[in-house]
């Protein structure tokens, strides 16, 4: 590439940096039935509960989702430390958490660009990082207020951490890892095993002071993050995982189902439809061979074998997105990193071949490298004007989805505030943007952040809570067995971020202690 030093690394960063602010800027800008996102919505509500446990963190250090009430009705710890600041500090937290989000999507590019260097070529390891950073489902992911581009981030983090053999590090990215989200452990365990597999770091230099220092680190420190998760989830709920998992999960048996094998195939190529065609699959196919070839192979057993670890877990319904807008699945989005990188290994394998080839015959090897180069990019994300267009779709979705929970949920929250007694109490069906906005206390009917109310008991229902907010369609029965009187309703035609277009409040005052 002709680039070296401080300058050099400089420039590709800044490269890195401008084009994945475009994509983002563009997922920002994008209008939907004439309404932009305005820069500071987000595409459904599961951030919006982040945002509250986020404000009592950063407030008052308590993860409560009603004021002295501890919960964990959320998905990642992790994002919510890392908003915590921004959100305590008055920055409106949907803005705060794009950029987070956008810094996240960066050290993801950059650290793809690190792996993939010191496995070869300059030249292919700055064309994976550009695929990662103009990658519009990691863009969408970045600007949506959720954890899926900080945990790829963690993820890369351990990758790179154990490829540069960094113990220190390892350890400090695993235990993000376990804070990150519960399937977290499967890196830790792909960790483990490629340790095992290579007997480091006992053999290391760094490990001279003790043999043992470095394995104990890297076991220890992720062992002892999960088990502080896990403590404060059994003081707060009873369970040792968040309420979020149990109330999305379908446990192993479902992830091994027929039905869930049967679905795991359209979930994937949901998900990564440019990476669907026979040439990208037989690249990173290729590539997971290539990385077995070399010396320190051992070290690559995360990045080659976690994709199809998490393919048949997380898209093998062991998780399920309720009411989810992620394009695809969410749930998947942080392996993609993972794949590109495998595409670089064979981009950096048929680089070499290529290059030796000419070299024998005469020509101008010193073009073979970036040819591959760009073949790969092609391979990754299609022909430009497709890619252009993959971007397009994804950002007018972003916008509809930020629209729709602009005008719905966030609206009904507003509402809530400015026409409810201040000390009411609400159960509703999402439970993000109306506690956050609405300011009272909060039940929700799903069970995300309610682990000791049983949330689908109508006489319960009618003894805590004053109001009642919900979509009709989904809770016939407990309305009419609340008599329940409906006293604002909200339409929004074609939403896409709700799960249904019609959400109304009812009042309870007057039927609480009804049979």
């Amino acid at each position: 590439m002709g680039l070296s030093g401080k300058a050099g690394i400089a420039l590709l960063l800044a490269v890195l940096a401008l084009a994945g602010l475009v994509v983002c800027v563009w997922m920002e800008i994008s209008r939907a039935d004439g309404a932009a996102s305005k820069g500071l919505g987000v595409p459904l509500d599961d951030s919006w509960i982040h945002f509250v446990y986020a404000k009592s963190f950063g407030t008052s250090l308590r993860l409560d989702y009603n004021p002295g009430q501890s919960e964990s009705g959320f998905t990642s710890l992790l994002w919510v430390i890392l908003l915590a600041p921004g959100v305590a500090a008055g920055v409106w937290p949907a803005l705060w958490a794009k950029i987070l989000g956008y810094a996240a999507l960066l050290g993801c590019a950059w650290l793809v660009f690190l792996i993939a260097r010191t496995r070869g070529s300059t030249t292919v390891a700055f064309a994976a990082a550009f695929v990662v950073a103009v990658d519009p489902l990691m863009s969408y992911a970045a600007m949506s207020g959720m954890e899926t581009v900080p945990y790829a981030l963690a993820m890369l983090l351990a990758a790179y951490a154990l490829v540069e053999r960094k113990h220190r590090l390892l350890a400090g990215a695993l235990a993000a890892c376990a804070w990150a989200r519960p399937d977290g452990v499967i890196l830790i365990a792909l960790v483990w095993l490629a340790l095992a597999v290579e007997r480091w770091p006992r053999k290391s230099a760094q490990a001279s002071s003790g043999r043992g220092t470095g394995y104990a680190l890297i076991v220890g420190v992720p062992l002892a993050a999960a088990a502080v998760w896990c403590a404060y989830n059994l003081a707060a709920t009873g369970r040792p995982l968040s309420s979020s998992y149990y109330a999305r999960a379908g446990g192993l048996p479902s992830a091994f189902s027929l039905t869930a094998l049967a679905h795991l195939s359209s979930e994937t190529a949901q998900t990564f439809p440019e990476l669907g065609g026979l040439g990208s699959m037989a690249l990173i196919a290729a590539g997971a061979v290539a990385a077995f070839r070399r010396a320190g192979a051992a070290r690559m057993i995360p990045v080659v074998l976690l994709p199809p670890a998490m393919c048949v877990l997380m898209g093998g319904e062991l998780m399920q997105v309720i009411g989810g807008t992620f394009p695809g699945n969410r749930y998947l989005i942080p392996i993609f990193p993972l794949l590109v990188l495998l595409g670089a290994e064979s981009a950096r394998w048929a680089g070499e071949l290529v290059r030796d080839g000419v070299a024998r015959r005469g020509g101008r090897a010193e073009l073979a490298e970036p040819v591959v180069a760009l073949l790969m990019i092609v391979a990754l994300t299609g022909l430009p004007s497709t890619h252009i267009e993959n971007i397009r779709s994804n950002a007018a979705r972003f916008a509809a989805a930020c629209r729709d929970l602009r005008e719905m949920q966030e609206a009904m929250g507003r509402w809530i505030r400015d026409n409810t007694p201040e000390q009411s109490t609400v159960c509703t069906f999402d439970a993000g943007a109306i506690r956050y906005l609405g300011e009272r206390e909060t039940v929700d009917i799903l069970g995300l952040n309610t682990a000791r109310f049983p949330t689908q008991d109508p006489a319960e229902v009618k003894k805590r809570c004053q109001f009642l907010v919900t979509y009709p369609k989904f809770s016939e029965a407990l309305i009419a067995k609340t008599a329940a009187r409906e006293i604002h309703s909200i339409d929004v035609p074609a939403a896409t971020a709700s799960a249904d277009r019609l959400m109304a409040a009812y009042d309870l005052r007057g039927v609480n202690h009804a049979d």
